[in-house]
């Protein structure tokens, strides 16, 4: 054997340890390890890395093999070692109140015309009354009933949708679009199905501890129903970046959601009339209507008790 052949039958014992046997004509190997020995003798951790590239096989440590990690740099972990899941967000399932902090513009024409801008704060109870207070005056308090966000129809039974209900709705996109589709009643609302698709939606999105998982398949039901217009990179009021979700009435209402696209939270919601009646004397409406949500999170109790006596109800149950 030449020197030449040696030097080729040894590099090829040394891949032959990294990468699995397959055949090889020597033939052809030699005259190029001859031709390039020079390249090899110098560089042969590179010739190594080249054979290993070009057939596609990675190097794979021994179950009992040590394996440090690089220096100055993260962890070794093996290539094909499964990615973890990402931690899911559990919601808010146990805490008492959801706190929200709005602001609210309305535009009003006739006898009362203008702009009308206030701040509302809402403390919506899981299993007790909640409160409202306007533009932060205690004086303005009034209590609601346990919050509710709609109807659904779960098992044939329609059944509000309470605290507890968010967190049974089902989280997969097309069985909750499901669902929604099977809540339509065609004896109340206006509009077509999607149109009342749309609406239920914005309602378990409004003011809601819905978790992060439901929010996310809520923003994509209403994202794809065929009545409406999606524009990412859209703000709201204050300039917050969020996907805009828009559809449009046989009345020529344009309702509009602005939704946080990583978490499908709620940042804004509206409507405007693009074809509103002629003013009158005597009476005055809205054309334009704006909720923009500036904080939102579970709070421990409410600043004022909530009372029947500040609420106007009769019993909590009705209120």
């Amino acid at each position: 054997m030449t020197e030449n052949e040696d030097y080729g039958t040894r590099l090829r014992e040394h891949v032959d340890t990294l990468v699995p046997t397959f055949a090889v004509d020597t033939t052809k190997i030699v005259p190029r390890v001859q031709r390039r020995r020079a390249v090899v003798r110098t560089g042969s951790t590179a010739a190594v890395a080249a054979v290993l590239v070009a057939t596609g096989w990675m190097v794979q440590a021994q179950p009992w093999a040590t394996v440090e990690a690089p220096s100055g740099g993260a962890p070794f972990a093996p290539l094909d070692a499964p990615m973890p899941a990402p931690p899911v967000e559990p919601g808010w399932p146990d805490a008492a109140f959801w706190y929200s902090l709005s602001e609210t513009e309305t535009v009003m024409v006739g006898d009362e015309g203008g702009t009308y801008v206030e701040r509302m704060e809402t403390w919506k109870g899981h299993d007790r009354p909640g409160l409202l207070l306007t533009n932060g005056d205690p004086s303005t308090a009034a209590g609601v009933g346990p919050a509710s966000w709609g109807e659904v129809v779960i098992d044939g039974e329609r059944v509000l949708v309470d605290w507890d209900t968010l967190y049974d709705l089902p989280t997969e996109p097309q069985v909750l679009e499901q669902l929604l589709r099977d809540s339509v009643d065609p004896e109340r609302g206006s509009g077509t199905d999607d149109d009342k698709i749309f609406d239920t939606v914005r309602g378990l999105l409004a003011y809601s501890p819905a978790p992060p998982a439901l929010r996310a398949a809520l923003s994509e039901v209403v994202s794809g129903l065929p009545n409406v217009t999606v524009t990412p990179g859209s703000t709201d009021a204050t300039g917050r970046s969020g996907t805009l979700v828009e559809r449009r009435d046989e009345t020529s209402t344009v309702y509009r959601l602005v939704i946080e696209p990583k978490t499908g939270r709620l940042l804004e919601e509206s409507s405007t009339s693009e074809n509103p009646p002629p003013a009158q004397p005597g009476v005055s409406f809205s054309t334009s209507w704006r909720s923009t949500l500036l904080e939102d999170g579970p709070a421990d109790d409410t600043p004022v008790e909530p009372t029947l006596e500040n609420s106007g109800c009769v019993n909590w149950a009705t209120c």
